[in-house]
């Protein structure tokens, strides 16, 4: 076998020939038909995670993984899964958090600013639109 020119008669692992690879828009409704309940519980579960504004970030980092390992049908426990990836994510969740509300806050006092009356009308259209 040389470097580029690869066996590809060679037995091996791979995929399997029966396996049944759904795609996405029915992987989707197969996870929520499946794991309808479990998906409740779960944003119940988010919803007090984010009662504290600045564990925004880590909940969401932690209902991606575990909705992720939902979608690709790998072991996922709720709870404890849940926790430890928002431990895990703390830092960067709560960064991409803060910043999320920086961009929002000024997006605010923009807009705030650019309708007042007091702007000209052809500044003010033109700031709207970038906005």
């Amino acid at each position: 076998m040389s470097l580029f020119k690869l066996n590809y008669d060679k037995e091996g692992a791979g995929v399997s020939k029966y396996e049944d690879e759904r795609p996405g828009f029915v992987r989707f409704f197969y996870v929520i038909g499946h794991r309808f309940w479990q998906i409740v519980v779960l944003n119940i579960l988010y919803l007090f995670a984010c009662i504290p504004i600045i564990t925004i970030g880590p909940a969401t980092a932690g209902i991606t993984y575990v909705l992720r390992n939902y979608s690709q049908e790998q072991h996922a426990d709720m709870f404890s899964d849940f926790i430890e990836k928002s431990k895990e994510h703390f830092k960067k969740g709560f960064l991409a958090s803060l910043l999320t509300v920086i961009v929002a806050v000024l997006a605010w006092f923009a807009f705030n600013f650019y309708t007042t009356a007091e702007m000209a009308s052809t500044v003010r259209v033109i700031a709207l639109i970038v906005i």
